[in-house]
């Protein structure tokens, strides 16, 4: 019982920093998406501006508020859903209803962060859209290349 417990301690502490690399590497992601819808895409996408922080008048106050604002709204998300996941399916739950379960997960993920996009930044249909599709997308194929290489099944 004893070596049980180290390893579930020993797992939440390998997915406590791999948790922090992918919520971070998905706000960067999402920040990608901003940065080519103002430059790539000026007349789909005309407003530029983000909370406090606006592409067209680059403040670096303004900057650093809008990566704090991405990574709370990333990483906090995927830490609550990843340790939901951890903890109550985890082990448990074996065979074909633990990939569904991951997907019913997934999709809550896509649907939290586009909720914490919304009310962080205000955003209309359209960019809300093109930054969560591409999060999501990115969230995606970071789980196929789990599956593919057997870390996750």
């Amino acid at each position: 019982m004893h070596v049980l417990a180290v390893v579930d301690v020993l797992g939440m502490i390998v997915l406590f920093f791999a948790l922090i690399i992918v919520g971070l590497a998905q706000a960067s992601i999402a920040l990608g998406a901003m940065y080519a819808m103002y430059k790539l895409f000026p007349d789909k996408f005309p407003e530029t501006t983000y909370g406090n922080f606006n592409f067209a008048d680059f403040q670096k106050p303004a900057f650093i508020d809008l990566l704090v604002q991405l990574a709370v709204v990333f990483v906090g998300t995927t830490f609550a859903l990843h340790y939901l996941d951890y903890f109550l399916v985890g082990s448990h739950i074996n065979g074909s209803w633990r990939m569904f379960i991951i997907f019913m997960l997934y999709l809550l993920e896509v649907g939290t962060l586009a909720g914490g996009l919304f009310l962080m930044f205000k955003l209309d249909a359209l960019r809300l859209l093109a930054i969560t599709g591409t999060s999501a997308f990115f969230h995606l194929f970071f789980l196929w290349y789990l599956v593919v290489k057997k870390f996750l099944f």
